[in-house]
């Protein structure tokens, strides 16, 4: 049993082991055999008293505990103990000095150096001493450290990033690691974690100045023109503030801080070409300041550059996404690109991260007006009311046009639509001008080529229609062959367009009987014969006599099943081998005439000296009413 005197010193060394008491050092006991041997009994035996252990001297050395008389144990603890350092002892708390071990059953020790066993079998536990732990740990840091730098140094900066991670959860209290994660993430343009990383490599080592370096430029990067300032002005202050070089990071902040101010007084007065040249200028130096992004995201819808404009917030949404300003601008990009039902969608989503946004209500209240105005347009239209459907397409373009935020598609859309009202309604020129509007807005619009190239086809504009269908092809080049079917038929009808029209020529409709075309030329031939013209100026009778000879040509062709096939179906009769055709010599009118009234040769029709029709025979053939051919005097 111990001693009276000595009972005190035991029960302080107990009492330190227990609470972990860092203001003295640790009581170390060695055997002859550097182990330290704790014993439980086979059998229920009278415990034996022990002989007191001995304390560590003032001097710290340490001192061998005497042979100690105990029975087997199943295992012995063979690591050595050392004295613990009050550092070692707070990372390593969960390892203790002694293993409380289950004591046999109905045995309770009462000698605070029994080691109690866990189970029935009596395993003892080895005890690693924290200082032993501890210098694993740096070892394991720092070969993670080490890989680490080696992908930095080869740019995979996420395998490096990856290693630092490790290497902090390894040894979480030494700044340089922080200091490389931080370093590694501004590589990774994550600017908020190299900011969160540089400050606590800064906590662990306030004289880290790689940390300062790393918080001033991470704090630049974001934006944060206070923050910035703040670094800086730490930085000045250190006592090793000569070695630090920061001139480049203040003269950035500097011109930082001019472009943001140009940037507020541009945005007043509304000059988004500006405003975007100066935010694109600020970006090369904050690239990780989100209002600065979203900033120009704005500039950019507003010179409708909506593309652009969506990928920004798409960027900013995927760092932030619970940012309103990116879900608001958004919206507008939608509905630049006339998708007005996510348009929606993406207000109501911003209206819920701000419901009181007197901006976003007024932009959901626009673009609802104008959804329920173009679809009522719609509507009309497909009922077959296409007058009341015009009214309402106007309507539609007057609120897109008064809308903050231009949109040319939908403008142009509507434009189209009222093309196609134009030609329901059978007016081809009105038609003309809003396709020819629609085009004008949006110079990749299919459809409304194709569109224009039929109202070209209406006004027997062919040579335009043909060079619609050719944008047409450019525009869809996966239908080539059907646009080459347009291409060729509007060909066609314009060489039809180029050649004499007979029909018109003869003044019938392209449907007339034989006897019709007949009586068609009759009548006309009396009126430009050349002999009724012979006392008119010479241009006069140049002008008669092409016509005489055309109403000739005219009767010959439509008279004629087989050629006026051929003529409707678009063939040059003029270049035709065919013996009938005009391709064999010179037309005679005359003759033709003859044919109908007579004359000399062919028992009809005498003819006066000059090789025309007598006076005689057009006083008997002339037309009776002057009403339906005009004044005219006789020969």
């Amino acid at each position: 049993m111990n001693s009276e005197s000595d009972q005190p010193k035991l029960q302080s060394f107990n009492n330190r082991m227990e609470t972990g008491d860092d203001d003295e050092p640790q009581v170390v006991f060695e055997s002859k055999t550097k182990s330290l041997r704790r014993r439980r009994p086979q059998k229920k035996q009278q415990h034996v008293q022990e002989p007191e252990p001995v304390l560590i001297d003032d001097d710290d050395e340490i001192e061998e505990l005497p042979n100690i008389s105990r029975s087997p144990s199943p295992s012995s603890i063979k690591e050595e103990a050392v004295i613990l350092s009050d550092s070692d002892y707070d990372v390593n708390e969960k390892f203790n000095n002694f293993v409380e071990m289950e004591t046999p059953a109905g045995q309770v020790s009462d000698d605070p150096m029994t080691i109690e066993s866990d189970s029935e079998a009596g395993d003892i536990q080895d005890v690693t001493p924290p200082e032993v732990l501890h210098a694993a740990r740096v070892r394991q840091a720092d070969e993670l450290k080490k890989s680490g730098n080696d992908f930095f140094v080869k740019g995979e900066y996420h395998k490096a990033l990856e290693m630092y991670k490790k290497a902090i959860e390894a040894l979480p209290t030494d700044a340089a690691f922080y200091g490389n994660r931080s370093a590694c993430y501004m590589m990774l343009k994550k600017y908020k974690e190299a900011q969160a990383d540089a400050r606590m490599s800064l906590q662990v080592d306030p004289s880290f100045e790689k940390g300062y370096l790393r918080l001033l430029r991470s704090s630049l990067a974001l934006g944060d023109i206070v923050g910035t300032e703040g670094v800086l002005q730490a930085i000045k202050s250190l006592p090793t503030c000569t070695t630090i070089h920061v001139a480049a990071e203040e003269a950035k902040l500097n011109t930082l801080r001019n472009y943001m101010a140009e940037c507020v007084a541009s945005k007043e007065k509304k000059d988004y070409r500006k405003l975007l040249y100066l935010c694109e200028r600020a970006l090369q130096i904050a690239d990780g300041d989100l209002q600065l992004k979203m900033l120009k995201a704005d500039s950019l819808i507003h010179l409708n550059r909506s593309a652009e404009a969506q990928e920004l917030c798409m960027e900013v949404l995927h760092t932030d996404s619970l940012c309103m300003e990116a879900y608001y601008i958004r919206s507008i990009c939608l509905y630049q690109a006339d998708n007005l039902e996510k348009a929606v969608q993406f207000l109501r989503q911003a209206l819920q991260f701000a419901p009181d946004s007197a901006l976003c209500l007024n932009v959901f209240r626009k673009m609802k007006k104008i959804k329920e105005v173009r679809e009522e347009a719609t509507g009309l239209f497909t009922a077959g009311k296409f007058r009341e459907s015009k009214v309402k397409f106007l309507d539609c373009i007057k609120q897109v046009k008064e809308f903050e935020f231009p949109n040319p598609t939908i403008e142009s859309k509507m434009s189209m639509n009222l093309s196609l009202v134009g030609t329901k309604i059978g007016d081809a020129d009105e038609a003309l001008v809003y396709i020819n509007r629609a085009i004008e807005l949006n110079a990749s619009y299919l459809k409304a080529f194709i569109h224009r190239a039929q109202v070209h086809k209406t006004k027997e504009m062919f040579d335009e229609a043909v060079r619609d269908y050719e944008i047409a092809q450019k525009l869809d080049p996966r239908n080539v062959s059907l646009y080459r079917k347009y291409i060729q038929d509007a060909k066609l009808l314009a060489k039809k367009a180029k050649r004499k029209d007979y029909y018109k020529i003869l003044g019938v409709d392209k449907t007339a009987t034989q006897d019709e075309v007949k009586k068609a030329y009759k009548k006309r031939a009396l009126i430009h014969h050349p002999d009724r013209h012979s006392n008119a100026e010479e241009s006069v009778q140049k002008e008669q006599e092409k016509q005489f000879k055309d109403l000739g040509q005219a009767y010959e062709v439509l008279s004629d099943p087989k050629k006026r096939s051929r003529y409707d179906a678009g063939h040059d009769l003029l270049d035709s081998p065919d013996p009938s055709g005009f391709g064999q010599g010179e037309f005679d009118p005359s003759n033709l005439f003859n044919v109908f009234f007579g004359g000399g040769g062919m028992g009809g029709c005498p003819r006066s000296n000059s090789g025309g029709f007598s006076n005689a025979h057009y006083q008997h053939h002339r037309p009776q009413s002057s009403t339906s051919y005009g004044n005219y005097h006789p020969y």
